[in-house]
């Protein structure tokens, strides 16, 4: 997506906003705009506010697809930048997804002009990130790729000091767009070695059995595909401590013996994702080449059947000494964890340590699909970790590990178990894994419920992969002691390129009667064929004699969509038009009374009609 920041305003296939906040009857239009849009927008605020009963309010999140004329597809989004959990992200994501529903490749932003409300850097830094990582489509493995992307951003209304920024967004959209590629793609497309392909440079990958991984070595012996421990290193000069990331890269589950059921084993290509954003956060950090020292660790493996493969009942030991019972073969992420952990403290001696798995469907019953679960050992730790995630939008919510529950995972034949009871099972996991940390500042992210199909979050597509991840500054928070400051969630390379291209005013391209011309615009593809008989044609169809059949909502539906409607859309036209606007249920008493003896377009100049005529309503 190619992005500016543009001096002057590019009205074309706009996106304005209007402040709400859910509490004002009178919604107010504070985005810049010429006189004749700004009052056509301001009528539709005022028709909306009016709409149904009195107590109604347009809510904080509200967003609405125009169609006008010369200005193409109008974007009307409420700002609203005091929402917690990215606020800004949030108003950006929900206009990606809007104009990628209208197909707009070509988009405009004119940012708020009042003081009140204009964005600072920050904002804009996070309304273009959340507009980034909303700006994308899974469509890599069907023969139709859709209506594609917005490929060019306008923004207007925000300092040049914010391109700054923007140019790090770029890199933090691409990487959150690789992290999302590579958890979408299914088991048979990507192995536990693609993750050593997809990695560029020349990552290390060591044989389990030789560092005692036994746990680790006992999930991959299941399968016939290789596993790999991938180490991924950043350094920087002057950076003081170390900060080691750890990302389950499961590429397939089945359970193994403890095998899943079938409607719970189709979406396991996403037992990857916590791989997949420690894979993409290390690009991210070094492309933005942070002053950080970051060890990266991805476990890559299969879990399968075969005649080697675990069985319940089974003990192993990890590369710490520790002896490990296996009671549920498919509470295996744990065990390739675990080593992963004690084998990087040991070698780097990190002074925190972060993993980020899906490891437990009791996370996601405990916490939906808005928050991943956190566990740590370390305050200090937990609390940037939780700021960092209000901050960017990806939220977690720390979870209590009382020492009671280390119990549950007590075994009567090894050190520890693999799962405790029923209760507690996100807990429990996260207390097995706190076994191999030893007295490392640590946190445990559990994402199963937030990995994919998040529906609501305006800035994850409502299907497939979220890209959820760490965010790297999340280190320099950690060992510096700074605030938050640029969220680093994570693939395709963004340009920045000039677009000042100014939209042609053509006002008075067609001149109509007075009625019309309120309405501030023109149809530059109508017809006026013979201004004393008042014969309008469009594309092709007589509006005239539409209108004097009483076909109004017809000629209003050719206009927005260029074609006559089928009975079923008309229905669903018809719908939208007594929910949507304040004519409800007197419309048909403005049709009734149609000004035959008035040129037939003279009703397109009412508050009423140009609702109708110029927006498209959802």
């Amino acid at each position: 997506m190619k992005t500016e920041l543009s001096q002057k305003p590019v009205y074309k296939n706009g996106v304005y906003f209007f402040s709400c906040g859910g509490k004002s009857k009178n919604p107010a239009l504070i985005s810049e705009c010429p006189a004749p849009l700004k009052s056509y927008l301001t009528a539709y605020l005022d028709a909306v506010a009016s709409d149904s009963e009195k107590s109604r309010k347009i809510p904080a999140d509200a967003i609405f697809s125009l169609f006008h004329p010369e200005m193409g597809r109008v974007v009307l989004a409420s700002w609203d930048d005091t929402e917690t959990g990215g606020g800004t992200a949030k108003i950006g994501g929900r206009v990606a997804k809007t104009l990628l529903k209208q197909k707009v490749s070509d988009a405009n932003v004119i940012f708020p002009a009042d003081k009140k409300y204009k964005p600072n850097d920050k904002s804009v830094f996070e309304f273009w990130t959340g507009f980034a990582k909303a700006n994308y489509q899974l469509n890599k493995f069907t023969a139709h790729k859709g209506g594609g992307l917005v490929e060019k951003l306008n923004l207007y209304g925000a300092e040049s000091s914010a391109l700054k920024h923007i140019k790090a967004g770029e890199i933090i959209a691409d990487a959150v767009h690789f992290a999302r590629n590579t958890e979408n793609t299914p088991g048979n497309l990507f192995r536990p070695s693609d993750f050593k392909k997809k990695q560029r440079g020349s990552p290390k990958n060591t044989a389990l059995e030789k560092m005692g991984m036994g746990c680790f070595h006992a999930v991959a012996k299941g399968s016939s595909e290789k596993a790999y421990l991938n180490i991924l290193k950043h350094s920087a000069k002057g950076a003081s401590g170390t900060v080691m990331l750890v990302g389950k890269g499961l590429t397939f589950d089945s359970g193994g013996y403890s095998l899943k059921p079938a409607g719970s084993m189709e979406d396991m290509k996403f037992d990857k994702c916590g791989g997949a954003a420690v894979l993409a956060v290390m690009e991210a950090v070094a492309r933005l080449k942070l002053k950080l020292n970051v060890i990266g660790l991805i476990p890559s493996s299969e879990n399968l059947i075969n005649g080697q493969a675990m069985k319940p009942g089974d003990i192993y030991t990890a590369c710490n000494g520790k002896t490990v019972e296996v009671l549920n073969t498919d509470a295996e992420g744990r065990l390739i964890l675990c080593d992963s952990i004690a084998y990087g403290i040991k070698k780097y001696k990190p002074d925190a340590v972060i993993d980020i798995a899906t490891l437990t469907g009791a996370c996601m019953v405990a916490l939906g699909g808005y928050n991943a679960g956190l566990f740590s050992n370390d305050d200090k730790l937990a609390d940037a970790l939780f700021k960092s995630g209000e901050n960017s939008g990806d939220r977690v919510w720390r979870l209590p590990m009382n020492a009671e529950y280390r119990k549950d995972i007590e075994s009567t034949y090894a050190d520890i178990k693999n799962v405790g009871g029923r209760g507690a099972g996100a807990i429990t996991a996260a207390w097995f894994l706190r076994e191999f940390v030893g007295d490392t500042p640590w946190a445990h992210i559990d994402i199963a419920g937030v990995d994919s199909d998040i529906k609501h979050v305006d800035y994850y597509p409502d299907k497939g992969a979220t890209g959820f991840g760490l965010m790297s500054e999340n280190a320099k928070l950690i060992l510096q002691g700074k605030e938050y400051s640029l969220p680093v969630n994570i693939g395709t390379e963004q340009e920045v390129c000039v677009d000042i291209s100014q939209l042609r005013n053509q006002s008075g391209a067609i001149t109509m009667d007075n009625g019309f011309a309120n309405t501030g615009s023109c149809f530059s593809s109508i017809t006026y064929l013979d201004g004393e008989q008042g014969i309008l044609r469009y594309r092709g169809y007589d509006v005239n004699e539409l209108c004097e059949k009483s076909r109004f909502l017809e000629v209003c539906y050719l206009l927005l969509y260029g074609e006559l409607p089928s009975q079923k859309d008309m229905d669903d036209f018809e719908s939208n038009i007594k929910r949507h606007t304040m004519i409800n249920e007197d419309y048909k008493r403005y049709f009734d009374v149609w000004p035959h003896s008035a040129h037939p377009m003279a009703l397109l100049g009412s508050s009423i009609a140009g609702c109708l005529l110029f927006i498209r309503i959802h």
